[in-house]
C-alpha cells in the first residue's frame, strides 16, 4: 500500500496494519530497578511494536540510575 504523509512524500507501506492499542501507565506493571526507582515500558514487543522501546522510568527522590549506555 502507498500512502502520503503530512509532508506530502509518498511512503510505502507492505506490512499489515497493527491494531492501535491505548495505553494506561497507571494500570501497567512496573519494573522495580533497585533504590526505589522503577520503569513502566509502554511501546515494545509485546504491544506489538517491531523496531521501538519506549517507557517511563520514575526516579526516587535522592535516587539515581547507575551510569550506563544505549544501543541505539
Amino acid at each position: 500500500m502507498t500512502v502520503s504523509s503530512h509532508s506530502g512524500n509518498t511512503v510505502n507501506r507492505s506490512e499489515a496494519p497493527v491494531r492501535p492499542v491505548v495505553l494506561r501507565p497507571a494500570e501497567l506493571p512496573a519494573a522495580d530497578r533497585g533504590g526505589g526507582n522503577k520503569t513502566i515500558p509502554l511501546v515494545s514487543g509485546k504491544v506489538g511494536s517491531r523496531q521501538m522501546l519506549n517507557g517511563i522510568t520514575i526516579i526516587a527522590p535522592r535516587a539515581a540510575i547507575a551510569l550506563h549506555s544505549h544501543n541505539c
